[in-house]
């Protein structure tokens, strides 16, 4: 029997008087079937004290990333791979997006607005409305900060929201809040 490996993003967030967000890959095997990685785990929480909180959460597939201007795609995937994420996939509109997303399981959508044919919009509420994609953490990226727009997004499901241009360190904090709701 071949094991495959593949990363597993673990998100501890600690609550004292200050949060703490931590992002870390570790090798994964089967999270569940690891009982050292499990007793580590504990451990690290534990020493935080009981004032602290915990929250680890496991993301094992792949990052959708949509947009329709290739350069986008790339800055995206970049910053991803800033961030250790390794496994991202492409769409270059909302249809194409909706075809992978039926076809395989994703952690995580990060899809541009503006698109054609199929919108990001469009793309969102087709998500939510499918019961199996419906739960799929999703961020919507934009040019535009219409205050109209956010409502929209929000309304139809999106889990967070990011503004043109962007960085690093705001894509992570985006990604964090969302692993963290």
């Amino acid at each position: 029997m071949e094991l495959v490996r593949q990363p597993v993003f673990l998100l501890l967030m600690t609550c004292s008087a200050v949060f703490n967000v931590f992002l870390a890959t570790v090798p994964y095997f089967g999270f569940g079937d690891d009982p050292k990685l499990v007793k580590d785990l504990e451990k690290m929480m534990h020493t935080h004290g009981s004032k602290a909180e915990s929250l680890v959460l496991e993301i094992t597939e792949n990052v959708l990333i949509v947009d329709d201007y290739k350069t986008m795609l790339r800055i995206i995937r970049n910053l991803l791979k800033q961030l250790g994420f390794e496994n991202v996939d492409e769409a270059q509109d909302g249809g194409t997006a909706l075809m992978k997303l039926r076809d395989r399981n994703y952690g995580l959508v990060i899809s541009d607005w503006n698109m054609e044919p199929m919108t990001g919009y469009e793309l969102l509420k087709e998500v939510r409305q499918d019961p199996g994609l419906a739960k799929t953490p999703f961020i919507m990226v934009t040019a535009e900060s219409k205050t109209e727009n956010v409502i929209a997004a929000k309304k139809a499901g999106v889990n967070n929201y990011i503004v043109k241009p962007f960085n690093a360190q705001t894509l992570q904090s985006k990604i964090e809040a969302v692993f963290s709701e």
